[in-house]
């Protein structure tokens, strides 16, 4: 987490930098289409033993936070067979769970762009994103810089309690529901969904847990146990090819690798935030560039989707709109 703020006294860490370069290409039906490339570079850096230069960058834009629960509350054992089943070679796609470390238990990854968290990572947000120390993250974010050196440590600062409030509401986040299901058009884009092959990393039905999910203090939230959901994703990781590479290890995910985004909820996107970037980073402006960045393991539905005339693409982009 790059700080690019600061309480008085103390420098900030840098200031992020982006440029794009943009190149255009076409469908297979002369229809053209333009992808944009950010480059990133950290400026105002601040004095340290660590150049800018030797950072590696990977830049995120905030997720999707709707159904949160019932992903907490995804049924593991569902999820192991899925890995062992949803192997297409003929496609070019196997995808993987990702087993990470966390509270000292090697867990399956459910949550980030990458399957990096076993939770919702409530306390990390509040340490890193806040400053907030807690039980979970006793340090001040800018522990060990020379420039923090004679500032007070107060020890947590949040109660893990009032934590666990706030991953309640996390968890509480509906799914919203579909809308023009019985639309003709939004029909259609989901015929060609399937026939794009989509549906094989975005898997439109799971289920949850009998037991449902737990909170971070060890609340349990029954209620979201036993339930059929539609979050359109295995949540596995995928390659996605040399160019959404960002060359960052996490957990078992290599830097080519990124867990399938579940689908709910982004036809809403523009209304909710206000935007249609989409990727780990934002560099896809709409739901057409999105796809159109997908390589290793997406090629062969972004290959697909770029022979299909401008009519089925619009249908589909339609479909995509109504989950």
């Amino acid at each position: 987490m790059l700080h690019d703020q600061s309480v008085y006294g103390v420098k900030p860490e840098g200031k992020l930098k982006v440029s794009y370069t943009e190149k255009t290409y076409k469908f297979d039906d002369g229809e053209t289409y333009s992808l944009i490339t950010p480059h990133y570079e950290i400026t105002e850096w601040y004095a340290d033993s660590i150049a800018p230069e030797d950072l590696n960058i990977s830049v995120r834009i905030p997720l999707r936070h709707v159904g949160m629960g019932q992903i907490m509350a995804l049924d593991r054992y569902e999820l192991m067979q899925l890995e062992k089943q949803n192997q297409f070679p003929e496609y070019g796609i196997s995808g993987r769970l990702n087993y990470i470390n966390e509270r000292g238990v090697l867990q399956i990854g459910l949550s980030g762009n990458k399957a990096q968290h076993a939770d919702l990572t409530v306390e990390l947000g509040f340490s890193s994103d806040m400053g907030v120390t807690n039980d979970r993250y006793p340090e001040e974010i800018c522990e060990g810089q020379s420039q923090m050196m004679g500032f007070s440590h107060y020890g947590a600062q949040i109660s893990t309690r009032d934590m666990e409030d706030v991953d309640l509401y996390m968890q509480s986040l509906g799914v919203p529901a579909r809308r023009n299901v019985t639309n003709p058009v939004v029909m259609k884009g989901e015929q060609l969904f399937y026939k794009a092959k989509c549906h094989l990393c975005h898997v439109p039905t799971l289920h949850t847990q009998k037991s449902g999910s737990v909170l971070l203090n060890g609340t349990r939230l029954p209620w979201l146990g036993g339930l059929t959901i539609h979050p359109y994703s295995d949540f596995m990781l995928h390659d996605m090819g040399p160019g959404l590479d960002d060359q960052y290890v996490s957990g078992l995910a290599r830097g080519n690798e990124w867990r399938t985004t579940p689908l709910w909820g982004i036809g809403l996107q523009a209304t909710v935030n206000g935007h249609t970037y989409f990727l780990h980073d934002g560099r896809a402006r709409n739901l057409v560039e999105a796809i159109m960045w997908h390589g290793g393991e997406g090629e062969v539905s972004k290959n697909i989707f770029k022979s299909m005339t401008k009519e089925e693409r619009d249908a589909l982009v339609v479909f995509l709109n109504s989950l």
